[in-house]
């Protein structure tokens, strides 16, 4: 509800939020003697009329009286009509619109007070019932809550929780939330690292998705990983310092949360092992040199840092049904032989002419944008190009099944209460996101099935990365770490592929191979995270480097070019923006690199400043051992 002052008074109006200010003048009109002349502001507007005083004593006591009555009982009316009519929408499962419809007839239903007196009286109202607002909004949680115990069904759970407040709202209320707004809502995810995957923004600590820096570093020292793993200690900053902290948290929660302790226990009586059965042959990938890349073209092609395995334990705890991650690196090694597909989308068979390696998978839209790069760059350059792994974020791991799965099947297997998986399930699906632009509330995982549901595993399969990534994040909250639950950081480094654990976010040299730029993407169904391959040449090259460098190294040319451009403000690019502009090939020709001879000696000199020296030689290995035992 939009509220607009009256001029020349304290008194406000208040308007639905769909009304443009014609229609608000309209209103006011009848309200008030003079129109706005044309083009007139709607707060010059909204002028009193000369005679809007009444002079008789009774008349004025009636205002005082009847007015803010008429308030009170519309509202009373019009909160369980306003519930009962929106049902409908409710049932057709369309949130949204059942929000919205439910605030339409209350605020249609709900009288306003038209005189001086009625506004005033109904203030003075306001001010006595301040105090139990609160305890009005406690209700129509409560209300939500139960409604959604015993019914399971988040759109009912919806209505009841956003309570009609329209009275409230004309009054002033402090604390009571629009029911258009809010809804039975639980916590705001991190819409930015949502939607990225390679990192998260740590000033919303309130909000599920901002669980900290998340890094699948090891160190070589058993404690020191354990510690990275249940997410006390930050892989990227160990130091003699972080240490100490981390080891007085984890103390500490161990300490008080016997649930906690009794998963550290079995975790370290199993060694803290993780299981998996390699499924590619790593040897069959060629380690180059820098020099051999010299005349190749290079088009940047982003990925995560999953590797190709059969998951059987994680931390030293059973996983009942192995997880299969297939992602990465190795994706092309596992799968250069293959056919694109053996049916389509619709599942009809498809004749190929040939087969073809599937190089990488993706979502359809950008399978076509890596397609039609590799299209682009061969055009301009006359040679196929190479596409060039690039590194996602730690974290982004999370989009793809494997983590949600590990987390899953260790929570169906962990001595957790119900009554503590079923506070999760609640949490979750009363997770919402904000659209910043429009201000529309997205429920993000409404129908969660929860965690004991025997198709539980199937529905985190099958929906999209958003509703992975909720489960995963909400999950690894220190809330539900203490009591038990699985981790997170620990599900990530589990399926975190060796040879990246120490790759920089754009970090490019693990591997190139051979694209081929005319093919189109296709489907496939041999990847549960993604619907589309990428083909590569038939018989191509799978090469990598031995080390790793930055992309502005690698490609120097494209990521100069990318830095002279400006943002919609007027603002030069910054390092990140421009190294993902050019990642996704989205603006102008500057998105692929021909390797010459300045970009080999570039190369080179990288490798003379790099150090060999093991990163994290000046800590005290001992020193977490030591606090520990």
């Amino acid at each position: 509800m939009r509220r607009v002052q009256i001029k020349g008074t304290n008194q406000t109006i208040g308007f639905p939020d769909e009304m443009d200010e014609e229609q608000m003048l309209q209103v006011m009109r009848s309200q008030f003697s003079q129109p706005a002349p044309a083009g007139q502001n709607v707060s010059d507007a909204l002028k009193p009329k000369q005679n809007y005083d009444q002079t008789s004593v009774v008349r004025k006591a009636f205002n005082q009286i009847a007015e803010p009555a008429a308030a009170i009982v519309s509202s009373a009316l019009a909160e369980p009509i306003s519930g009962l009519l929106s049902l409908p929408v409710a049932f057709g499962r369309d949130i949204d619109q059942a929000v919205k419809a439910q605030k339409n007839i209350q605020e249609w239903m709900t009288y306003v007070p038209k005189t001086k007196e009625g506004m005033e009286s109904l203030q003075t109202v306001a001010d006595l019932l301040q105090p139990i607002a609160e305890v009005m909004e406690l209700t129509s949680k409560t209300a939500g809550d139960a409604v959604f115990k015993y019914t399971g069904n988040p759109e009912l759970a919806t209505i009841a929780y956003s309570a009609p407040t329209a009275l409230l709202e004309v009054l002033g209320l402090k604390g009571v939330r629009s029911a258009a707004k809010s809804g039975y809502l639980g916590k705001e995810m991190d819409v930015a690292s949502m939607a990225s995957g390679d990192g998260v923004n740590p000033g919303l600590k309130s909000q599920i998705g901002a669980v900290g820096n998340v890094s699948a570093k090891r160190t070589g020292d058993v404690l020191l990983d354990r510690l990275i793993d249940t997410g006390f200690l930050n892989g990227d900053i160990v130091t003699d310092k972080t240490i100490k902290k981390a080891v007085k948290d984890y103390t500490a929660t161990k300490r008080d949360n016997r649930r906690f302790a009794a998963k550290e226990d079995l975790a370290k009586a199993n060694d803290y092992a993780t299981k998996i059965q390699s499924l590619t042959d790593k040897s069959q990938r060629i380690i180059i040199t820098p020099e051999d890349l010299l005349n190749e073209v290079l088009v940047g092609t982003k990925g995560d840092k999953q590797l190709v395995g059969n998951v059987n334990q994680v931390g030293g705890m059973n996983i009942e049904n192995s997880v299969y991650a297939h992602g990465g690196l190795d994706y092309t090694l596992f799968n250069q032989g293959k056919a694109r597909s053996l049916v389509d989308s619709n599942g009809k068979p498809i004749d190929l002419d040939a087969e073809f390696g599937v190089g990488w998978a993706s979502a359809k839209s950008i399978a076509d944008g890596r397609q039609k790069a590799y299209l682009q760059a061969a055009e301009m350059t006359g040679k196929n190009p190479l596409a060039a792994y690039s590194s996602m974020g730690d974290q982004a791991i999370d989009f793809a099944t494997p983590v949600s799965e590990i987390m899953l099947a260790q929570a169906k297997t962990l001595d957790i209460p119900a009554q503590l998986k079923n506070k999760f399930d609640d949490e979750l699906r009363a997770l919402f996101t904000t659209n910043k632009k429009t201000g529309k509330v997205n429920m993000t995982f409404p129908n969660w099935v929860g965690i004991d549901h025997p198709k539980s595993a199937e529905q985190l399969k099958t929906l999209g990365g958003k509703e992975r990534k909720a489960f995963a994040r909400l999950m690894a909250e220190p809330k539900y770490r203490a009591q038990g639950f699985p981790l997170y950081h620990e599900a990530i480094g589990a399926i975190t592929e060796d040879r990246l654990r120490n790759t920089p976010t754009f970090g490019m040299g693990a591997q190139f191979f051979d694209t081929d730029p005319n093919a189109k993407s296709f489907p496939t169904n041999d990847q549960s995270s993604y619907d589309a391959g990428i083909p590569m040449q038939q018989g191509g090259r799978i090469m990598g480097l031995k080390n790793d460098y930055p992309l502005e190294i690698m490609m120097p040319d494209a990521f100069g070019e990318m830095k002279k451009k400006r943002d919609k403000k007027g603002k030069i690019f910054t390092d990140a923006f421009a190294k993902t502009a050019v990642l996704d090939s989205s603006l102008g020709n500057d998105f692929y690199q021909v390797v010459d001879e300045k970009v080999v000696d570039k190369m080179l000199e990288y490798d003379k400043k790099r150090s060999n020296d093991d990163p994290y030689q000046n800590i005290n290995r001992t020193l977490a051992g030591d606090m520990l035992d």
